[in-house]
């Protein structure tokens, strides 16, 4: 269903398809689904297991996931995800109108400093939550099928777990004079990221996508510096 060509004269185009995808996270980030168009037989996988949707099995063994409801919206809605304190860095910057697909990158962030709190169970009733896990970020990546009825049909996420406080990924430093040079350009400490538009060198700190760790400040740098590791997810996070 995901690769599934839309119909000629039904396709959206790739700005529409970019700004529906966006609103999934501020669904999650909100605990309301109203934000986000979710189709009824929308379907949701993370790295690989469905974890929402019609054919959502139980939980893998050692999951800590409370028995909510298994639809998209309606798990949303449970605030099951209240954990999720923020969605940094969102990104959706590719759709294709062929396929319908839209992609997003994003980094979650999880404090953990806001349970127990409360959940709707699939059967209705109420109860205090608390996740088994430790505060943890998640750079994130997601794709999404919209269709021509403008609504998400199928979510497929991807994420490794990382050390909470992590970086986000995108090259970011500033110090009185100093260069970065990274990947054959150098940029002017004190400029803006041209990666980010917006936030501003903070520090001689840097990282980028591949989650490099920073060298000392001032210093400069290149692609062959040691890299950080990532652990693979082992908690659900949508």
């Amino acid at each position: 269903m995901v690769l599934a060509e839309i119909p000629p004269g039904r396709r959206l185009p790739e700005e529409d398809l970019r700004a529906i995808g966006a609103t999934y996270y501020d669904a999650l980030v909100r605990n309301d689904s109203s934000l986000a168009p979710f189709a009824a037989d929308c379907q949701r996988h993370e790295n690989g297991l469905v974890t929402a949707g019609p054919s959502r099995g139980a939980p893998p063994p050692g999951s800590s996931f409370p028995m909510v409801a298994a639809a998209c919206a309606a798990q949303i809605d449970s605030k099951a995800f209240t954990y999720i304190a923020d969605i940094d860095n969102r990104r959706v910057f590719a759709a294709d109108p062929v396929t319908g697909l839209a992609m997003g990158l994003s980094m979650f962030r999880h404090p953990m400093d806001n349970v127990p709190y409360e959940i709707i169970l699939a059967d209705g009733t109420t109860t205090m939550h608390v996740p088994a896990f430790a505060p943890f970020d998640l750079p994130a990546a997601h794709i999404f099928k919209i269709g021509p009825d403008r609504r998400i049909h199928e979510i497929e996420a991807m994420g490794f777990t990382a050390p909470y406080g992590s970086p986000t990924g995108w090259l970011q430093a500033r110090s009185s004079g100093a260069r970065i040079h990274h990947r054959g350009i150098a940029h002017v400490a004190g400029a803006r990221d041209p990666l980010e538009g917006s936030r501003a060198y903070r520090s001689a700190d840097w990282e980028d996508a591949r989650g490099f760790c920073p060298p000392a400040r001032g210093s400069r740098v290149g692609p062959g510096s040691r890299p950080r590791a990532f652990g693979i997810i082992t908690t659900q996070n949508p």
